[in-house]
Formats: structure tokens, sequence, C-alpha cells
């Protein structure tokens, strides 16, 4: 022990029934954490300790995917996601976990395109020709360009699953840096 006072018989009881109540973060420890004036972390590492948690539990989890998904969900899923939200945070709205968004934004995706190719909508023909238009503008867009010098390099760094960070140092292409020294 890190000269802590040591845990009492009633504390493991109440954290045991915490964890089986479904605390898992930090967070979820705050009520016995005024209870018994200990930090929430403290009590979150001696639910490991006691072997109820490990260490890798960092997200909450969601409901037992049992639930239907309602119409009204659906289309708050596809509002969203059109929005760029990251599909951690639609399940936090919801009540789900990511995964089980993800996967239900599967399930959408395969249902629009069986709804697409089962009648005449001219929506196909028209996204790849938007497709080959934006292709051709990105190509244009790429010359100039390494015309110019080249591209920036971007540095980024990884914030969770569905999220990067661009980040410093970034870096000019070679053609736009001084002479080593």
């Amino acid at each position: 022990m890190a000269g802590g006072r040591r845990y009492e018989p009633r504390e493991d009881e109440a954290i045991t029934r915490a964890v089986e109540r479904g605390a898992r973060l930090e967070g979820d420890f705050a009520e016995l954490a005024l209870t018994f004036g200990r930090p929430e972390a403290t009590l979150r590492r001696r639910a490991i300790k006691l072997g109820l948690l490990t260490e890798r539990v960092r997200i909450r989890s969601g409901p037992a995917p049992i639930k239907e998904w309602t119409e009204e969900e659906d289309e708050r899923v596809r509002e969203m996601r059109a929005r760029g939200w990251s599909l951690r945070n639609i399940g936090g709205v919801l009540g789900r976990s990511g995964w089980n968004v993800r996967d239900r934004l599967a399930v959408l995706d395969r249902a629009a395109a069986a709804e697409r190719e089962g009648s005449d909508d001219p929506a196909p023909a028209q996204t790849a020709a938007a497709a080959s238009l934006q292709a051709r503008a990105c190509e244009r867009h790429a010359a100039a360009c390494l015309a110019a010098g080249g591209f920036w390099a971007l540095s980024e760094r990884r914030l969770g699953r569905d999220q990067v960070a661009v980040c410093l140092p970034l870096i000019p292409p070679v053609q736009m840096r001084g002479a080593p020294r």
C-alpha cells in the first residue's frame, strides 16, 4: 500500500455492489467517493484489485443489444452521422454503444442500397457522375499543389476509434525547406 488507509470490509462490499449496478468509470464511483472520503480513481483501482473490473474498461457499455431500434432512432442516427458526429457520441445520446450504432448504420445502408436496386431510381448514376467530377477536381488540385512545391505533411494523433486530430509539427514540402545546415 502506498501510504493510504486500509480498506474496510464495508467499503469493499459497497464497491462490489456499485460494480454489480454497473459502475465502470471513475465518475460512476462519485457517490461512494463522497461517502467514504476517498478519490473516485482510488475506488475504481480498488475494484480492479478485487477482480471486479479489468484495467481496460474505459467506456460505458450501452443497453442490451436486444433493444429494438425505432424509426425515430434510425432517423436521428442518420441525421447525426450526416452532421459528422462520432459513433460513440451518437451512442451516448441514444443510450447505445458505438459498436451498436455502427452495426445499425450498416443495416440502414444495406436497406437503402437494396431499395435503390429494386427501383428505377437514377440516384446511383447521378452519384457516379458527381464522383467523377470530384475526382477530376481533386486531380487538378493535386497537380497545382505539386507544381507549387508539394504538400505540407500534417502530424496526427488519434482521439479514440473515430477521430483524428491534426497536431504540430506541420512539415513543409522538401522544395520549400531551406538548405540543410
